[in-house]
């Protein structure tokens, strides 16, 4: 009964250990060194771009069509819209066999901000869809978010983004595994070097396990 005491105060101690990293007033969470830490952005964006990794295979492609990864959307593929400020989502797909324009964006927020994380997605390229589809009016412009907990949660409605992009519907369990392991092995790989933050370039899987 004493060692379970010693043991549970431990945890508890390591729970709300304060941050080495951001200073005595924030305490070393698991929301705060998965998705709150700004000295680890570069890791999350390596946990992020794995995810992003995982899915591209998913996604057919058509004959003819543009894709833009990481990029900005050239100015001559839309008109600008007052108040556009991004213009770079992750994946953008112009599909001209199909007059078909779908924007893509993916994030890894801690499981209890899916919800939030998915509205703002769509609502930071609402202006560019808009834009878009002043070019191409002719074009159905859609934007998709695709939100996968870091900690490998998500809804009902991943399977639903999953083919609104083209999934196949034999192959959207198998896509949301792939997700689902990407996300979790990059929030361990950020978990286990919350003491030691600056390797951004050894992610193995493999030395996790």
């Amino acid at each position: 009964m004493f060692l379970h005491l010693i043991f549970s105060l431990l945890l508890l101690c390591l729970f709300y250990m304060y941050s080495e990293v951001c200073g005595p007033q924030t305490k070393e969470t698991q929301h705060h060194v998965l998705n709150g830490c700004p000295h680890r952005a570069a890791n999350m964006l390596i946990r992020h771009n794995r995810v992003q990794d995982a899915l591209l295979p998913f996604i057919p492609s058509t004959p003819g069509e543009t894709r833009f990864i990481n990029k900005h959307i050239p100015s001559y593929h839309y008109v600008h819209v007052k108040g556009m400020t991004h213009d770079k989502p992750d994946i953008v797909i112009l599909s001209h066999l199909n007059k078909e324009i779908t924007i893509i964006e993916i994030a890894v927020p801690y499981d209890r901000r899916i919800v939030a994380s998915t509205q703002q997605k769509i609502e930071k390229y609402e202006l560019l869809a808009e834009a878009m589809k002043r070019k191409y009016p002719e074009y159905d412009v859609k934007i998709v978010p695709i939100v996968i907990g870091s900690l490998g949660g998500f809804t009902e409605g991943l399977h639903d983004s999953l083919y609104r992009i083209g999934v196949k519907k034999e192959k959207i369990f198998q896509c949301t595994q792939k997700l689902m392991d990407a996300a979790v092995t990059g929030s361990q790989w950020i978990w286990n070097r919350r003491r030691n933050f600056c390797p951004y370039n050894d992610f193995s899987v493999n030395q996790e396990h």
